[in-house]
């Protein structure tokens, strides 16, 4: 009786064909970061630009309202307050003067807030809002800002600045 050797064929893959693939793989994915965390910038860049013009809009139709019932312009019937407390920013809509201490989290002036994404910087006329100095825009009971508007968001490079000017 003679056996017969049978050739099995190998199947799978080798190990430098696996190799290979995880090289390339690896190589796809370091390329892939920079441009998820571009558009994860962008996205919060839009989002804060979002909330700023929001606000905005808010104060302005409070100072329509003019709840505080504030004298003739100049004086700020309502106004936006940017306060930076470490790497966060938080949007104030005030009733009256936005400068005054009572517009801050809980002070009897808060009608509306905003918390801004972490790490988002917002520039008002070339200014950059502090924890020790907020940016402060009022606005009369016309309706007019009694400060710049003009405006730069920013977050994780200059690609993704949104620049503009409040209306």
């Amino acid at each position: 009786m003679s056996k017969s050797k049978k050739l099995c064929s190998a199947s799978g893959f080798t190990l430098v064909e696996l190799l290979v693939t995880i090289t390339i793989l690896c190589l796809l994915l370091f390329a892939a970061v920079p441009l998820v965390n571009n558009w994860v910038y962008s996205a919060q860049t839009r989002e804060a630009r979002t909330k700023l013009v929001q606000a905005y809009g808010t104060a302005k139709a409070l100072a329509l309202r003019n709840p505080g019932q504030a004298g003739a312009p100049p004086a700020a019937a309502a106004g936006l307050r940017i306060v930076t407390t470490g790497s966060v920013s938080t949007l104030l809509v005030c009733k009256g003067d936005p400068t005054a201490t009572a517009c801050a989290m809980g002070g009897a002036n808060l009608y509306w807030n905003a918390a801004l994404p972490s790490n988002v910087g917002i520039v008002i006329a070339g200014v950059t809002a502090t924890a020790t100095a907020p940016q402060t825009i009022g606005i009369t009971s016309r309706g007019i800002p009694t400060s710049a508007t003009s405006y730069t968001v920013s977050r994780g490079g200059a690609q993704n600045n949104e620049a503009s000017t409040l209306y």
